[in-house]
């Protein structure tokens, strides 16, 4: 239960507020237990998390000539996975 305690009391020094008892977390499953995860999850995608542009290679720029080759088999054994794969 302390542990619950200190997880709300911490969010609320984070700026976030949620309306619900410790005993919600207690369990470690359940909506108590998303609703922090997704609040945690929003906070660091808005403070660390940064879009860069795209690098777009051209064509002939490092490209492997032998990537669009279907027919060497690079899978070992005969896993049905890996004949699916290549049909």
């Amino acid at each position: 239960m302390t542990a619950s305690q200190n997880i709300i009391l911490e969010l609320k020094q984070l700026g976030v507020e949620l309306d619900m008892p410790p005993n919600k977390l207690k369990s470690g499953h359940g909506e108590g237990v998303c609703e922090v995860l997704i609040k945690l999850g929003q906070i660091t995608l808005a403070n660390k998390f940064r879009f860069r542009r795209p690098v777009i290679k051209e064509e002939d720029q490092g490209a492997d000539d032998d990537a669009d080759d279907l027919n060497g088999d690079e899978m070992d054994g005969g896993a049905d996975l890996a004949d699916v794969i290549h049909a």
